[in-house]
């Protein structure tokens, strides 16, 4: 059911007009307003989506989550990116050339120095593992053969560096036919920073001097300052 708005005269057409789509409860689902502006909505508890004509197709469920689908995916289920309310999920690889992120001092507060030395030891209790990826989780990502990769274990993460890991619930991908509760996951980013103190800790023990025109530089090898640490 089509219905025009009545704005002064001007019609679908003018500055005051409107189209609507409607359900069969009389709700607007599709909506062309005077300016221009474009609405769509769902009932609740319903699906809206919007398909190119191409591959490209975008969707809101009943999960509360946009889903960016293509009919190319390597991915069970079409679905290459999800936008939840805390998070981004992409089930493909990201080319990301630069990545940024907010760490101006002034959104900063209580700083204070970190146990470097500490990091250094408990970093070394995270091992790293080779291993392949179950043949589920190849069909959610949509992964091509069975690749040997290195990485971490949450659990065993969890273990030493519990402030690294995140557990889900339960994780759902409707689309892609996946659940699993009690779903680990690491924060890579705080590994990276906490590698670099860990490296500051190093240093301050094993010090690699500059090189020179005629000299490769020095190495310092110290032990802690008297009474320095506990």
């Amino acid at each position: 059911l089509l219905e025009s708005g009545g704005g002064g005269g001007g019609g679908a057409g003018g500055g005051g007009g409107r189209i609507d789509v409607v359900d069969a409860g009389g709700e607007s689902r599709v909506g062309v307003g005077g300016g221009g502006d474009v609405t769509v909505s769902s009932r609740a508890g319903e699906a809206t989506r919007v398909a190119s004509g191409g591959e490209l197709s975008l969707g809101v469920g009943a999960a509360s989550e946009l889903v960016v689908s293509h009919a190319d995916a390597s991915a069970s289920g079409g679905s290459v990116l999800r936008v939840q309310g805390d998070r981004v999920v992409s089930h493909v690889a990201a080319e990301l050339p630069e990545v940024r992120a907010p760490e101006d001092a002034r959104i900063k507060r209580d700083v204070a120095e970190v146990d470097a030395d500490s990091l250094l030891q408990r970093l070394q209790g995270v091992e790293v593992k080779s291993y392949r990826y179950t043949d589920e989780w190849r069909r959610v990502r949509g992964l091509e053969g069975d690749v040997e990769v290195r990485g971490v274990i949450a659990q065993q993460v969890a273990e030493v560096m519990p402030e690294y890991v995140q557990v889900e619930a339960q994780k759902r991908l409707p689309e892609k036919d996946f659940e699993m509760s009690e779903f680990h996951t690491v924060d890579k980013d705080r590994i990276a920073i906490d590698l670099l103190a860990a490296l500051q800790a190093q240093h301050r023990r094993l010090t690699v001097g500059a090189n020179t025109a005629s000299a490769s530089g020095d190495v310092t090898i110290t032990t802690a300052d008297a009474g320095g640490y506990a």
